[in-house]
């Protein structure tokens, strides 16, 4: 064959083409194939990136925060020194002396206590100064046990965690400037153990306060008197009536009797049958530009058909929230109204019928805890009564940092039991329904006689005359299913459950079994698994409906309209409105019922972030503590009881007796009559008019239609009918004129002023001054400027 007709034949031979083809399609595939995951992958790598690189920040700015902490403290010393040696000079030095003194004096304070010793010129501030802020309780902060130094800074040894303080300029600049300190180019790099970096850069600016050294004072900063109110045990309404509020209020920390068995021994602020109360800022502090506070050291109480608002440039510090009493038919019930900041460590619990309640701007519900006793750690929204209106639509932040639990701690044990103690079962709800509880017990089917709960007979019968017998297993929670469930075990969620025992009719008791999730997160997955089978979900939705009248009010899921959504736990919500009940002759059907999953949350606290937000958690504890001490944010004072921090208890007993009551009356001048009482009576009745300051070692009734001035006392007060309480600056400047009365009583005189704690502080004669820092508010004068991140 010659050459020609061989290629020929080649030509025309195929065999083998398949092979090709199909090992290019093969290979094709595959390489969309590994597209497709490479692109889940990254997209799965930007979402974990975004996460860690937002708690990197957080973490940074609580670095930086501590900072401003630190600053405040020199603001404060140095103002401090500043007082005292103005009063030292003060007679032989004019008004406009005085001021230059104090300016001056705190400039040279804040520049010794913050500059760089090292810089001749005295225009660097120390940055080894602004570190030792940071505190780490793993390391000796006197010994600098967690600094090194690093080129241009230093690095901050966090455990696993690290801080780099630098500048970006290399210059560590200290300005002062009319009465202003400016510490310029603070550089701070967060990174964690996972290699995420946060940086941020500021620049502090401390502002010297204003204070008048004239003949009349008027005093802007001494925090003492932007409170109307401060009662030591509790804050009463005796009657129903309409009362203002204007100024800051402290409610009381409850009984100073431990022994005391009081019911109300734990509510502080209670707002009584028919009484509605509002706090509002007062007129001074809007144009002073602070923030007046609502303080309750402990519950506050709310009373069938009371009502309570907050507004204006006020905050709300309490350690609980109760709504309490059963409504009549559609009306009679409480009327929660928080439209300003709200802080509460424990629970916003609504137990009364018809209640409604609104918050908005921000409410932090800042308790982390997830152990059934620890519940005072615990903060959620708790709906225990029916026929409850909650909108939430107005809130900007809203953060629960606990989850609801079955409150069965309290049920006494019936006589005749030695069993262990009843404790509380946690849920996974951040704001919960009453009827919820039914996804928590145990199926009956994991139980001997398959019945939960059990009667006591049944719990003899098949429990306690089985015990120790071979292969006896009294909760079988392996081979259980999830209720409804094809294929999901209980096990996948809870492996441990408690027995609650509870009175039952006739002598009888009840035995209930309950499932102890294993951790948060297998909480909230439990319930949406539970909730997700259409017969468990027909079950909770009736309980949603019976006990919600409208709807819920929550914002959309989309992260843009919350500054900030933080929820520990799951939570369930009405859209419309179902009108009456269900099984009334008019139910609606507009509505739809949803369920959120806090792993769905744009700031979800349930992967990750639990360390950052307990640390947030316990500042504001750490806040709330020192408010309920000392009614101050940055000092806290050496007794339990803020009465004794603020009066000298000794000196009014001493010049009062048993129960005497004297005034200290304004002879001449602008505020010619105006009158200060000091009185060891056990009750005292507030005459209003003239009266601008009260201090009683007993309790106080307010009764006048109006109040003026501050009211202290060591016991309750007391809220009769519809009032205003309030305070100006020009009542202010009454009361300075007051505390510099003197009174005689027999052999002993005494100025107004000495009966409080750091007295001098109030005077502008005299040679000495106490610290000035418990009555000035530094957390207004330290504040950052050109602040960025990366």
């Amino acid at each position: 064959m010659s050459l020609r007709n061989r290629s020929t034949d080649m030509k025309k031979d195929n065999r083998g083409a398949a092979i090709a083809m199909t090992i290019v399609a093969i290979s094709v595939i595959s390489v969309l194939a590994l597209l497709a995951l490479w692109i889940a992958y990254m997209n799965y790598y930007m979402k974990v990136t975004d996460r860690e690189s937002t708690d990197n920040f957080y973490s940074a700015e609580g670095v930086v925060e501590q900072m401003r902490v630190g600053l405040q403290n020199e603001l404060s010393n140095a103002t401090g020194d500043a007082y005292r040696t103005v009063m030292q000079k003060y007679a032989s030095k004019s008004e406009a002396d005085r001021k230059s003194i104090f300016l001056s004096t705190v400039e040279s304070s804040l520049k010794d206590s913050l500059k760089d010793a090292a810089d001749a010129t005295e225009t660097s501030y120390d940055m080894l100064k602004l570190c030792e802020y940071v505190w780490n309780p793993e390391y000796d902060a006197a010994a600098h046990s967690h600094l090194s130094a690093t080129t241009g800074g230093y690095e901050m040894n966090l455990g696993s965690d690290k801080v780099i303080m630098t500048t970006t300029s290399g210059r560590m600049e200290l300005l002062v400037d009319e009465g202003t300190v400016f510490l310029r180019d603070i550089n701070v790099e967060y990174q964690n153990d996972k290699g995420y970096t946060s940086v941020i850069n500021t620049d502090f600016k401390l502002q010297v306060p204003t204070v008048n050294f004239g003949d009349t004072v008027a005093v802007p900063d001494l925090a003492l008197l932007r409170y109307i109110l401060i009662a030591d045990q509790h804050l009463v309404s005796t009657s129903a009536g309409a009362v203002q509020m204007k100024g800051s209020v402290y409610g009381g920390n409850g009984d100073a009797d431990p022994a005391s068995t009081s019911d109300d021994k734990n509510n502080c602020i209670i707002i009584d049958d028919g009484a509605k109360w509002t706090f509002n800022n007062s007129d001074s502090a809007t144009s002073e530009g602070y923030t007046d506070v609502v303080i309750s050291g402990k519950a506050v109480k709310m009373r069938l058909g009371s009502g309570m608002t907050t507004t204006g440039d006020t905050e709300l510090w309490t350690s609980d929230f109760s709504l309490g009493g059963k409504a009549i038919a559609d009306g009679n019930g409480q009327e929660l109204t928080l439209g300003t900041k709200s802080y509460v460590a424990d629970d916003l619990s609504i137990d009364g019928r018809n209640c409604k309640v609104k918050l908005s701007d921000s409410y932090y519900g800042y308790g982390i805890g997830i152990t059934s006793d620890d519940n005072d750690a615990m903060s959620a929204i708790l709906i225990n009564g029916q026929q409850t209106s909650l909108d939430l639509s107005g809130l900007n932040e809203l953060w629960l940092g606990g989850r609801s639990y079955v409150g069965t701690r309290k049920i006494e044990i019936p006589a005749g039991l030695s069993v262990t103690p009843n404790v509380n079962i946690p849920m996974s709800d951040s704001i919960a329904v009453r009827g919820n509880q039914v996804a928590y017990l145990v199926p009956g089917e994991a139980l001997p006689g398959g019945k939960n709960p059990m009667t006591k007979t049944e719990y003899e019968n098949n429990v306690l005359a089985n015990e120790g017998h071979e292969g006896f297993v009294e909760c079988n929670l392996a081979d259980t299913l999830v209720p409804g469930a094809q294929n999901d075990y209980i096990t996948n969620y809870a492996t441990e459950y408690k027995k609650i025992f509870a009175p039952g009719l006739g002598g009888e008791y009840l035995v209930y079994y309950y499932m102890v999730m294993d951790s948060l997160d297998a909480a909230n997955a439990y319930f949406e698994a539970f909730y997700g089978i259409e017969s468990n979900k027909n079950k909770l939705d009736k309980y949603l409906l019976k006990y919600l009248k409208t709807d819920m009010g929550m914002k959309a899921d989309d992260s843009t309209d919350w500054v900030r959504l933080d929820l520990n736990g799951n939570w369930l919500s009405l859209d419309g409105d179902p009108g009456d009940p269900p099984g009334s002759a008019v139910a609606g059907t507009d509505y739809t019922i949803n369920l959120h999953r806090a792993a769905d949350l744009p700031n979800s606290s349930v992967e990750g972030r639990e360390g950052e937000l307990t640390t947030e958690s316990i500042k504001y504890g750490d806040i709330f503590e020192k408010l309920v001490n000392n009614i101050s944010k940055t000092t806290r004072g050496s007794s339990e009881r803020v009465f004794d921090n603020i009066i000298k208890r000794d000196e009014v007993e001493d010049f009062c007796g048993a129960s005497g009551t004297y005034e200290f009356t304004v002879a001449d001048g602008t505020y010619a009559g105006k009158k200060g009482i000091v009185t060891t009576a056990d009750s005292y009745t507030h005459p209003g008019g003239d009266v601008v300051m009260v201090i009683s070692t007993g309790d106080v009734n307010i009764t006048s239609a109006t109040t003026k001035g501050t009211v202290i006392c060591a016991g309750t007060i007391k809220v009769k009918g519809s009032t205003t309480i309030e305070t100006d600056d020009v009542t202010k400047e009454a009361i300075m004129k007051v505390l510099q009365t003197s009174k005689t009583t027999g052999l002993k005189t005494r100025y107004m002023y000495e009966f409080l704690q750091n007295g001098d502080a109030f005077v502008s004669t005299g040679d000495d001054g106490e610290e000035m820092t418990t009555i000035t508010d530094m957390n207004e004068l330290v504040n950052y400027e050109n602040w960025s991140k990366r």
